[in-house]
């Protein structure tokens, strides 16, 4: 399944997307927007600086931001930063119905590939 910490990681995604914002933008103002903790914005945003998709900047005037266009970003880059969707690996499925959760999983991964950031500020 999508985790929680995923829907979150999209949040702050779509946050640092908006244009309304100055860049960098703080810890403490995405936490507002999202209603969230700072300590918790800042686990999430670990893995998307590591996977490439976040950038950070320490300071005054710090913050984290986007390394790539919203275009660029799609929903699965964010899932998969995060560890992925979980519907096969961390359980024995009995060999006849691996196949279900495999498709399934395929099917999300291909859904979720489709979906960039930028298709998601527009709605």
């Amino acid at each position: 399944m999508v985790r929680g910490r995923c829907q979150y990681a999209l949040e702050i995604m779509l946050c640092l997307s908006d244009a309304s914002f100055e860049l960098p933008i703080a810890k403490s103002k995405i936490a507002e927007r999202i209603g969230i903790s700072k300590d918790y914005i800042e686990q999430i945003a670990k893995s998307l600086v590591t996977a490439g998709l976040v950038g950070s900047k320490r300071g005054l005037k710090g913050g984290f931001y986007l390394t790539k266009h919203p275009s660029k970003i799609s929903v699965q880059d964010i899932i998969k930063a995060q560890g992925g969707t979980a519907f096969v690996g961390r359980v024995r499925i009995p060999q006849k119905s691996r196949r279900v959760w495999h498709d399934a999983e395929r099917l999300l991964t291909s859904y979720f590939s489709g979906i960039t950031l930028e298709e998601l500020l527009k709605k």
